[in-house]
This record gives structure tokens, C-alpha cells and sequence, in this order.
């Protein structure tokens, strides 16, 4: 027996339970409770014999044979590959998270251990950068020193010699340097 028999030998009366294709002088009826009863067991048109609900029967013809005895893996295949895609998609996705995830309790690692060693290191070198700040104090404050020294020596220098700008003559005297009152820039120099 191929495929196509054993599927159409699923259609048969469900109470004589005779075949279809044998039967010759009596057609199968199928009702919307999807139970199959032959014209020969079926008494009223009204109601199933099987279920005893109220329906309606319609013949079975070949094109709805066809449709009965369709191999249901062909109406599976498309939904299964979409399934499978979108199943192959999800893992790829929780695959990409969980590496996310080890990379980022990775760098979270770095960082405590960074933070703990930036806490414990200001308790041991504390003394070292306070003498290295007295040290810089010392050596800045010296400078400071030397050059005040030099500008006294050197004040007390240009009181002894004569200037050679002399501005006690000039029209202000408040620490900024101005033009003597006889200068003249509009006098003419001759050779001689």
C-alpha cells in the first residue's frame, strides 16, 4: 500500500465502518462535527449519529477527499521553518547575551578590584605625598628667598649709582613711568 491508499483508507463510515473506495452505490457524507456516515446508516439529516448534535451533512467529493487526504506534513513544513528560524534566532540572541553578560561581570570585576586598590593605596602613601608637598613648600619658598635678596642688592645697588633716567622731574610720579616735562619730541636734531 503507497501513501495515497493508506491516507484515503482513513475515510469511512463511522458507524458501518465501510471504506469509501469500495463502496460503489452509497456516497459518504461528512457533518460540520467532522464525523463521516455513509447514505445507508444515515436516518435523519438533521442530527449526527454519532454525537447526537444538531448539524448539517455535505457530500464528500473528490476535490474534499483530496483535501482530507492531504499529507498534513506539507501544511506543517512552512510554519515549522518559521518556528525553526525564529527558535535558531532566540538562541543565537541568548548566546550573544550570555557573552555580553561574562565580558560586563568581567569589566564590573576590574572596576571593584581598581576601586579597592584606589582605597587602600591613600592610607599607605599619605605620609609620602604630604612630605613630597612640604619638600616642593621648601624648595618654592628658598626661590622665593633668593630672588627677593636679589632684588634688595640690587635696590640698594641703583641707590648708590646715579640713573640714567632721571624722572624726578617728570609731571606724575605714582609708579607708572611718564615723560619728563622738557622733553620735546618735536625737537630737530642737526648735524653738524
Amino acid at each position: 500500500m503507497n501513501e495515497e491508499e493508506i491516507l484515503k483508507s482513513l475515510i469511512f463510515c463511522n458507524i458501518c465502518y465501510y471504506p469509501e473506495y469500495k463502496s460503489k452505490s452509497s456516497s459518504l457524507l461528512i457533518s460540520y462535527c467532522m464525523h463521516v456516515v455513509c447514505n445507508t446508516c444515515l436516518s435523519e439529516l438533521d442530527y449526527c449519529p454519532i454525537c447526537n448534535s444538531k448539524t448539517t451533512f455535505m457530500p464528500i467529493t473528490n476535490s474534499l477527499s483530496s483535501k482530507l487526504t492531504k499529507n498534513p506534513t506539507e501544511l506543517f513544513s512552512r510554519p515549522v521553518d518559521i518556528c525553526m528560524f525564529q527558535v535558531n534566532s532566540s538562541i543565537n540572541l541568548i548566546e550573544y547575551l550570555r557573552e555580553q553578560i561574562k565580558i560586563q561581570k568581567k569589566l564590573l570585576k576590574l572596576a571593584k578590584m581598581e576601586i579597592e586598590k584606589l582605597k587602600n593605596q591613600p592610607k599607605s602613601n599619605i605620609k609620602q605625598i604630604r612630605t613630597e608637598e612640604k619638600n616642593k613648600n621648601v624648595v618654592n619658598n628658598e626661590k622665593i628667598k633668593k630672588v627677593c635678596d636679589i632684588i634688595k642688592t640690587s635696590k640698594k645697588k641703583s641707590d648708590k649709582s646715579t640713573s640714567i633716567l632721571d624722572f624726578s622731574n617728570s609731571s606724575c610720579t605714582t609708579g607708572r613711568l611718564t615723560i619728563p616735562k622738557d622733553f620735546n619730541p618735536y625737537k630737530k636734531f642737526y648735524r653738524k
